[in-house]
């Protein structure tokens, strides 16, 4: 019968040969260079397959109160805040709060969520020939700026009529747009609407958005305890036997 002794020390001969083998040293140290290089070149790697977008918007505003605010939430300033509140949320529902303050020793988020696209908002007057301001999508870029969409805001999108919501808006693009215009254009445009309703009724949006905030708070119940199901009455714990 072998001995444990034995056993041990055949054991710890094959330990010794496999860590001291080339190829397992080699991997072990490779390995976590390799993850470090791409790691450190993927965010350049990902901006640069992008290249900056800049473009003419343009937009007809029957009602004289969205194409102002549009201006200043299509601003590369403003798109790059946005992007950056929408990472924050993400990073923070899937690590919890406090997420991106965690990551701060880490890559910016502007490395990874690339280079704001450069729009100039151009206001055409209202009412406007609609079907020729469709047909200036697909004409050859003027002065090396390209059109990228034809915004139409309905007149009653800020004061509807009584008894009635309010009105939208039409967004019109080329063909094989890329969706992250799209989805940039939609995103200030609602910005835009949102802050001239509250504008018109005199109501600051900064103030609206400190009101509505809740800070997440991570609830845990003491140690050996089991906190029992809440009611809209009363709330009760037990201890864990």
């Amino acid at each position: 019968m072998t001995s444990p002794k034995k056993v041990a020390l055949v054991a710890g001969r094959e330990f010794m040969a496999a860590v001291t083998n080339k190829g397992f040293l080699i991997g072990l140290l490779i390995m976590p260079a390799v993850f470090a290089v791409i790691f450190a070149l993927m965010p350049r790697l990902m901006t640069a397959s992008s290249a900056p977008v800049s473009g003419d918007v343009a937009i007809v505003d029957p009602t004289g109160r969205v194409a102002p605010a549009l201006r200043s939430a299509i601003r590369p300033e403003a798109i790059r805040a946005r992007r950056e509140r929408v990472f924050d949320r993400a990073v923070n529902t899937v690590a919890g709060p406090g997420g991106t303050a965690a990551m701060r020793g880490g890559p910016s988020p502007a490395s990874f969520l690339g280079t704001p696209p450069d729009f100039r908002l151009v206001e055409r007057p209202a009412p406007a020939d609609l079907a020729a301001e469709k047909r200036g999508l697909t004409a050859p870029p003027a002065g090396g700026r390209r059109p990228l969409a034809l915004l139409v805001v309905s007149a009653d999108a800020i004061e509807p009529p009584a008894g009635r919501g309010y009105g939208s808006y039409d967004l019109f693009i080329p063909p094989n747009t890329d969706e992250r215009i799209e989805r940039e254009l939609r995103d200030g445009l609602r910005e835009a609407i949102v802050s001239a309703r509250l504008a018109a009724r005199q109501l600051d949006p900064r103030d609206i958005e400190r009101i509505t905030a809740v800070a997440t708070a991570s609830a845990r119940p003491p140690p050996g305890s089991i906190v029992a199901s809440r009611s809209s009455s009363s709330a009760s714990s037990c201890s864990a036997s």
